[in-house]
């Protein structure tokens, strides 16, 4: 009876050292590995990184492997150098890597079978950023289908609301180190890693990441994000010298957002203004990530440094400053190559955003339009409406009529602002700018100060406080859901 007793203990140890089912660990380490394509041969070089782990006790690495022949998905775990095949727990053959639901279900099963304190999740392929047509990353080309950034997303939830939390979250994969997917991951994980240029064949140093990993299992997910960035650097910064990668802290993304959308609207004013010739000359300075292949991020930090420190307006430079502080919080660890670094028109500080250099190569689906595939961050935020103004500072834009002009309001002026009819419409307010391009009165539906019936406003010379402005020359841009107009106010106190 003893005899017996002693074998069903060890078959049960058997079963929960490799079979995992009731097994913690400090760490999860799941890679959704998407090699049915033209990575294939990247996989092996990638999982032999991996085995080179010796002592996995409190990391659990999990991989769930497609190649670009058909029945030849995989579902590995590496234990101790070792690799487990546990194909018995796939869900189907030959599974698209391309579908929600297979990350899903990925993360589901790593998580319910293999229980730990953190969990990191790294998606495997290639990578384009928010930009079409992909506007995704891993690939699957026996199924014809990508992981769209708002799959992504889809996919994470799922599991999320299935009560899996994602500690951090990975790409390996080019182009993704951009704020419009980052903003897709809201409340999803506490930290992503990713790069805004493209990576090299072979992406992530397993060997090194993993071997701190076990080494050193109890650190924090900020911690891990550090060290991934590092051996990352160390691995390409004397070999590819347009290599980066960056970690960013999550709970920041909202303060960032804000930043941005704060600097966007502090732009209205220059449709109207010879600054904006600045603007452009800030942009034009900027190279995009990948550009010679189609694709336009450009550096966020680097380009509103520029605007800080050659535009004139006070407004919008502190706007610019607000945005890089904000960064600077959000931003846990950067590395840049020696040509895409300091010094270089790329200086990539850790994320980029869309913004290609000539209206031509905007593609459209980065607006509201895109109701295949939106772009959450175009659809939630103001930075679309920048780059609409930018790229079409006047064209559409009409001329409105005001009067009395020059008008004095310490004799009772006031100014009416005749809307035109083609301009006419719902949701109509008219902005007040001083000459230096400060925001001094806005009238809106909800002010006795506009007629949307007559569609037109009145302005009483004071700002949003109630004080009478001084003298001077005044600009007011007018927006409805019809179009935008655009005039001028001359104002002349009494002595």
């Amino acid at each position: 009876m003893k005899k017996i007793l002693k074998i069903i203990q060890i078959f049960l140890l058997v079963y929960l050292y490799f079979g995992g089912m009731i097994f913690s660990a400090d760490w999860n380490f799941m890679v959704y590995m998407d090699g049915d394509n033209d990575l294939d041969i990247a996989t092996n070089g990638d999982i032999n990184e991996m085995l080179s782990v010796s002592d996995t006790e409190n990391v659990n690495i999990l991989l769930l492997v497609d190649k670009s022949y058909y029945s030849d998905t995989h579902l590995y775990r590496i234990v101790n150098g070792s690799k487990v095949n546990l194909d018995q727990y796939l869900w189907d053959e030959e599974v698209n890597m391309g579908n929600p639901v297979t990350l899903q279900r990925f993360i589901q099963f790593c998580i319910e079978n293999y229980p730990a304190t953190k969990n990191a999740l790294i998606l495997w392929n290639h990578g384009s950023g928010w930009r079409a047509p992909s506007r995704a990353c891993c690939q699957d080309v026996i199924n014809s289908d990508w992981l769209y950034t708002s799959e992504i997303q889809e996919g994470i939830r799922i599991a999320k609301e299935q009560g899996v939390v994602i500690d951090l979250i990975g790409f390996d994969a080019c182009l993704m180190g951009m704020i419009e997917v980052d903003y897709e991951l809201k409340d999803l994980c506490d930290v992503v890693v990713s790069s805004e240029a493209s990576e090299p064949f072979w992406g992530w140093p397993y060997d090194t990441i993993l071997n701190d990993l076990v080494n050193y299992s109890t650190m924090t997910a900020s911690d891990f994000s550090k060290v991934i960035v590092n051996r990352y650097k160390q691995r390409y910064s004397g070999i590819d010298y347009e290599t980066t990668l960056s970690a960013v802290d999550m709970k920041y993304l909202d303060s960032v957002i804000t930043a941005i959308n704060e600097f966007s609207n502090s732009m209205s004013f220059f449709a109207v203004n010879p600054e904006w010739q600045r603007i452009q000359k800030a942009r034009q300075s900027c190279c995009a990530f990948s550009e010679e292949s189609g694709y336009y991020g450009i550096d966020l930090w680097n380009f509103v440094d520029k605007i800080e420190q050659n535009c004139l307006n006070e407004n919008v430079k502190e706007k610019a400053s607000n945005v890089k502080a904000a960064l600077e919080s959000f931003i846990i660890s950067n590395y840049a190559g020696f040509l895409v670094g300091e010094n270089t028109s790329y200086n990539a500080k850790g994320r980029a955003i869309y913004f290609p250099e000539d209206k031509t190569d905007f593609v459209e689906s980065y607006t509201d339009e895109n109701k295949r595939y939106p772009v959450k961050f175009v659809s939630d935020n103001k930075w679309s409406n920048f780059l609409q103004r930018y790229y079409n500072p006047a064209t559409g834009i009409e001329k409105v009529t005001s009067g009395p002009n020059p008008f004095n309001p310490q004799k009772g002026d006031v100014v009416a602002i005749a809307i035109p009819e083609s301009l006419k419409g719902s949701q109509l307010n008219i902005r007040i700018y001083n000459i230096a391009g400060q925001l001094v009165r806005t009238l809106d539906e909800d002010t006795t100060e506009i007629d949307p019936q007559k569609g037109g406003g009145f302005w009483d010379g004071r700002n949003d406080e109630g004080d009478l402005v001084s003298s001077g020359l005044y600009f007011f841009v007018a927006v409805s859901n019809k179009g935008k107009g655009r005039g001028k106010i001359t104002l002349k106190r009494s002595n």
